[in-house]
């Protein structure tokens, strides 16, 4: 009786797993006027945030491909209607600077008016989106993208004027 409640118990624990959801992978290429984009943030911010929704991001490579990431590196995105957005910030030197975590649902990234700003904690210049501005949120991007329980391929386009 005692070894089948362990293998019992046993059973119910790895039942229970992980607990993540299904995600679905999702890639493409960042373009700007028709080159690719190495270093861009891209970010998928659900259409509409409920408690059970995530943001996934991911960045570009040399040839502006990506590869979003929800919960582990490549595991793409839940299914579900995102917006989108897209930004590469550089330091005043022009070296780039990395976005190290995903968005909140809804979330609207602050806007940066140039280098002349210094950060208030640092005095430091604050980067600046290289990317036209309006590609920086993802209400005025005019990018959404609906994932579907598959592998998915969306390549945006983005111009300068």
């Amino acid at each position: 009786m005692k070894n089948f409640l362990i293998v019992f118990c046993l059973g119910l624990v790895a039942g229970c797993g992980s607990g993540v959801a299904t995600t679905y992978q999702v890639s493409g290429i960042v373009t700007l006027d028709g080159k690719p984009v190495e270093g861009a943030a891209v970010s998928f911010v659900p259409h509409t945030p409920t408690e059970d929704t995530d943001a996934a991001a991911g960045s570009t490579n040399a040839e502006g491909k990506y590869v979003l990431t929800t919960f582990v590196a490549g595991d793409g995105a839940r299914d579900g209607q995102y917006d989108i957005r897209i930004s590469k910030y550089v330091n005043k030197d022009g070296s780039a600077v990395v976005e190290t975590k995903e968005p909140e649902p809804g979330a609207v990234p602050e806007k940066f008016e140039g280098y002349g700003k210094a950060n208030p904690m640092t005095s430091a210049p604050l980067p600046k989106n290289i990317l036209p501005n309006k590609y920086e949120n993802q209400t005025t991007s005019g990018f959404s993208f609906t994932v579907d329980k598959k592998a998915n391929t969306f390549n945006i386009e983005l111009k300068s004027k």
